[in-house]
Formats: C-alpha cells, sequence, structure tokens
C-alpha cells in the first residue's frame, strides 16, 4: 500500500481504448451565386440546419466537408432558408413530407 503523497510504485494499468474507424472525409459543394445563406442538413446530422453552415468560395460555389462512416445518407440544401434539392446529376429519394432528398453513400 503506497503512502499519501508518494506514487504506488505498481500502478494499475488500464486498458486504452482505441477505436478504429474508416470514416471519410467527404466535400460537399453547391452552386448557388445569388445566396446569401447556405446550410447542409441530413440524416448524418439528424436534420440539424444550423449545424453544418457552408461557406461561399472564390468561384461563388458554397462548401462544407464532413467526415462520414460508409452507408447511405440523405441530404439537402437549406437556401436563404429554404429547403433546396434541385442538385443535377445527384440521386434522389422521395421522403415522408412528398418530396425528395439527396443521396450519397459512401465507400
Amino acid at each position: 500500500m503506497a503512502q499519501k503523497g508518494k506514487k504506488s510504485s505498481n500502478p494499475i494499468k488500464r486498458p486504452v481504448k482505441t477505436e478504429i474507424t474508416n470514416r471519410k472525409a467527404i466535400k460537399f459543394a453547391l452552386s448557388a451565386p445569388e445566396a446569401k445563406q447556405v446550410c447542409l442538413a441530413g440524416d448524418f446530422n439528424n436534420w440539424d440546419i444550423q449545424s453544418l453552415p457552408m461557406k461561399r468560395n472564390i468561384d461563388n460555389q458554397w462548401e462544407v466537408s464532413l467526415e462520414l462512416s460508409p452507408g447511405r445518407y440523405e441530404y439537402k440544401y437549406l437556401v436563404n432558408g429554404l429547403w433546396f434539392d434541385n442538385v443535377p446529376g445527384v440521386e434522389k429519394d422521395q421522403n415522408s413530407f412528398g418530396t425528395q432528398n439527396c443521396v450519397i453513400y459512401v465507400k
């Protein structure tokens, strides 16, 4: 037993938790040159319209990057306070509100 104020010579070693992850950085980009504000929301952030604000780049494209685990994700953009899913070349899926969500697959 160690005395008060002195370190024990036989400390208990606890296992270190390591998390193996294969998350990938995914960049979302939207061309909306007239927009004042754009946010990304989807099932990867519980459809939180404030947690992923996008930034305008010098080419007037709005961008945000985040790390996602492999899987299928649905998302939409919120442009100037209105939902936007009219993104050319992106897969869409019907949602329970009678509109469509964009779909992305992360491998």
